[in-house]
């Protein structure tokens, strides 16, 4: 079975287009609430943009459309979401892969405690739990520091 998504660098002109894959997460999502408006979400993707390594998975299609989304800063994945109706197609991996082969270190990533999808798949991709906090992130919600296995311990994608 082919691909029906390929991978590419992140665009300016893209942020848009993310900021929306998060905005539908935080509206499916019935324990995560946020009072900031749909525009900061857009600034904040153009501000990974510009300073990170970002990559988007596109649907391939009549119509490509954005969805997933990776960005590094250093080595620490940033934000990383795919669509709720692209999930369980191997993007999210894709996207960690290609954030892996970009990075010299393996990655760190914080995800909150109550998001349990998010945490088994970190799981299934051999990542470690680390600690946990008590919510001294911007949300103030108790999350999970991870850190993923040396790239010759991943599993296998």
């Amino acid at each position: 079975m082919s691909k029906s998504f390929t991978l590419r660098p992140a665009r300016r002109r893209d942020a848009r287009a993310i900021a929306g894959i998060l905005r539908r997460w935080i509206a499916a999502t019935e324990w995560f609430e946020t009072q900031r408006p749909a525009s900061a979400s857009v600034a904040a993707m153009r501000g990974l943009i510009d300073t990170g390594q970002v990559w988007v998975a596109v649907q391939q299609g009549f119509w490509p459309k954005i969805i997933g989304v990776i960005a590094l800063q250093g080595d620490e994945i940033a934000a990383l979401y795919v669509d709720a109706h692209a999930q369980g197609q191997g993007i999210g991996a894709a996207l960690l892969a290609q954030a892996q082969a970009a990075s010299s270190w393996p990655l760190r990533l914080a995800t909150f405690q109550a998001n349990a999808q998010a945490r088994a798949f970190y799981a299934r991709m051999g990542f470690v739990e680390l600690a946990s906090t008590v919510g001294d992130n911007e949300e103030g919600l108790p999350d999970i520091r991870l850190l993923a296995p040396w790239p010759d311990e991943s599993p296998a994608l």
